[in-house]
């Protein structure tokens, strides 16, 4: 099979005449950079310059994304699935009593999950620690968390909380903070705020 692509019946020069020694120069020194260049990249690489190999490695839960630690990587190198928790109406909210609000902890999670439950009380867009209305979190005077509240393990929920404070009639703001740990290792993991809105009263 003929490989040579030319016009039929214009005769073809076989073998091509030899290029210019100046083209032969040019071939040589394009070879020899490429060459140079390989061994610089092979270079950078095995001592550790490259970006690649230096980036840090991240594992994301469905709430971000967190450096991941090397030595748990294989454990946590998983997704969270957080549930939304739907707006609420209760008829009365006084402190003790217990109001209906879904919190859950999907099946299949890697983590349990401690949720707190903070009601925007004074409408002023912020919420504080003494707007947590159920399953607060303690804290010492540094501000470092000392205590979660209890946990939701997977597969588990919560139809109803009994509120710690009072809530006071008409519409507010909510949201679920959750605290995560992953429950083969009791490492943090990456947590999440779920927003909601409650009417307390007509």
């Amino acid at each position: 099979m003929n490989r040579c692509r030319h016009t039929p019946g214009v005769p073809v020069s076989y073998p091509p005449a030899a290029p210019p020694a100046s083209h032969r120069r040019l071939v040589i020194a394009l070879a020899a950079a490429a060459a140079l260049a390989a061994a610089a990249a092979i270079v950078w690489a095995a001592t550790g310059q490259n970006a690649v190999g230096n980036a840090v490695s991240y594992v994301g839960d469905a709430t971000g994304i967190a450096p991941a630690n090397k030595e748990i990587a294989a454990q946590i190198d998983e997704h969270t699935t957080f549930q939304s928790t739907p707006n609420a109406t209760w008829e009365e909210a006084p402190a003790g009593g217990r109001v209906p609000l879904l919190v859950s902890n999907p099946a299949g999670n890697p983590v349990d999950l401690a949720p707190h439950v903070y009601i925007d009380c004074n409408d002023d867009g912020e919420l504080t620690a003494d707007e947590c209305v159920w399953n607060a979190p303690a804290f010492d005077d540094e501000g470092t968390m000392t205590d979660c509240g209890s946990f939701l393990e997977p597969g588990t929920q919560v139809e109803a909380i009994e509120l710690l404070r009072a809530v006071p009639e008409g519409a507010h703001e909510g949201a679920v903070q959750y605290t995560a740990v992953h429950a083969a290792t009791g490492q943090p993991a990456n947590g999440m705020t779920m927003r909601f809105s409650v009417q307390v009263g007509a």
